[in-house]
């Protein structure tokens, strides 16, 4: 039943007991053998079809076509003495190692339907730089996807890496000094 109030609101409803409201579309076939079932409300769900992409403008870190990560999403080092802090100064605005050999690392899951092209790290100095690895949950083997390039700059991948299971990609921030602080990046993805 579609109903429409005095208001300004539209309403697609099924009153039947235990009711069932479809949403449906066709794909290049044109009539009921090209009908795709989209979506499927019920009382207490709603089931969209498995290929169905579900975009938004901001969905958590992610807006549309940039992700974000902040200082404290490099928590991770690859020294087993040196801890990562944040200044009491800056309160979370950036992190650092005190160390200039050792490295921070954040990591980010490229979405289903987006490929991540390019790679920006913010820090205090530019003489700081940056590696962007494509990683899987499987084992331990990364494909570099950046040579080094220098803090601050915007890098594109040597090879776009699409959303896919149990992928993500690795960021390697290496300070060069222990007084150089990682603010955080941007990963620039394009919708396939």
């Amino acid at each position: 039943m579609l109903g429409a109030y005095a208001t300004d609101i539209v309403v697609l409803s099924n009153r039947a007991a235990n009711g069932i409201v479809q949403i449906r579309a066709n794909n290049a076939t044109a009539g009921g053998t090209g009908e795709l079932i989209i979506a499927t409300f019920k009382d207490t769900s709603v089931d969209f079809l498995n290929a169905a992409e579900l975009r938004g403008t901001n969905i958590g870190n992610i807006f549309d076509t940039e992700a974000y990560l902040t200082a404290l999403d490099f928590c991770v080092s690859n020294s087993t003495s040196v801890p990562i802090y944040t200044k009491s100064t800056v309160n979370g605005g950036s992190a650092q190692i005190n160390s200039s050999s050792d490295s921070m690392y954040a990591t980010f899951q490229v979405p289903l339907g987006y490929q991540a092209t390019h790679v920006q790290v913010n820090g205090n100095s530019s003489s700081s730089t940056f590696d962007v690895y494509g990683c899987s949950w499987a084992n331990d083997v990364d494909t570099a996807l950046t040579s080094s390039p220098s803090v601050n700059s915007n890098q594109a991948l040597s090879s776009s890496q699409s959303g896919l299971a149990g992928r993500y990609i690795s960021i390697k921030f290496t300070p060069g000094s222990s007084a150089n602080r990682v603010y955080g990046a941007k990963i620039t993805l394009e919708r396939l």
